[in-house]
């Protein structure tokens, strides 16, 4: 059956990336929470989807500017929502690495078992090469690549070593290039549905996950 991911909590419905859209989540029973990740100037993971905020840097400002506009820290988040609850999709923004604060957080507040409830991607290569290093028994996160971009099995080759999940923009879905990264064991996630016709043109693909501004019997009514 295929995974439905809450993008940036139930947003279709509450909103982007608040505490509120996260829990009615949970209510509505997504199976997979997703939430956009980055690092402001004071070292706090943000929970915020923009590289910018009223105009400033995320990462320029102190977390004391931050919370001025009521953007939650991942900390936040885990002291409400934890991934024994419902599995949890980090996507990582911006261009600083935030691979050690990101590992101290989730190592300090779970377990190992819980920790496997744990999604992390990024559009940004780099990062997620940071992050594969991290990888261990003590922290054995799902490691992905989030992509808008389509690429040839040689691409695919060397761009997909040892990740566990690729999420595809849902205009670049190919079915060659889905077989292709099935090929290779790895999951394949689409993003962003927002309508009844998005979700059927998802379906007609072999995809595993698919990450939606809503739930499904509300898609009827879009």
């Amino acid at each position: 059956m295929t995974t439905l991911i809450a993008h940036r909590g139930y947003s279709g419905k509450y909103g982007d990336n608040n505490m509120q859209s996260f829990e009615k989540a949970i209510e509505y029973s997504f199976d997979m929470i997703e939430l956009d990740i980055q690092m402001c100037k004071s070292g706090d993971i943000v929970i915020y989807h923009n590289v910018q905020c009223d105009g400033l840097l995320v990462n320029d400002m102190e977390i004391e500017e931050i919370k001025n506009y009521n953007i939650l820290t991942l900390t936040d988040f885990f002291k409400k929502i934890t991934p024994d609850k419902v599995d949890i999709f980090l996507d990582i923004k911006g261009e600083t690495d935030i691979t050690s604060e990101l590992y101290k957080i989730i190592t300090e507040h779970f377990s190992c078992d819980i920790i496997k409830h744990i999604y992390i991607s990024s559009f940004n290569r780099l990062i997620m090469e940071n992050i594969q290093l991290h990888r261990s028994t003590l922290f054995p996160i799902n490691i992905g690549f989030t992509t808008s971009n389509s690429y040839t099995p040689e691409q695919c080759d060397l761009l997909f070593k040892e990740i566990d999940f690729v999420c595809l923009d849902i205009h670049i879905l190919n079915r060659s290039f889905i077989e292709k990264i099935k090929s290779m064991g790895i999951l394949v996630f689409t993003y962003t549905c927002s309508s009844k016709t998005d979700f059927e043109y998802i379906l007609t693909f072999d995809i595993d996950a698919i990450v939606s501004n809503y739930y499904i019997k509300d898609l009827n009514n879009k």
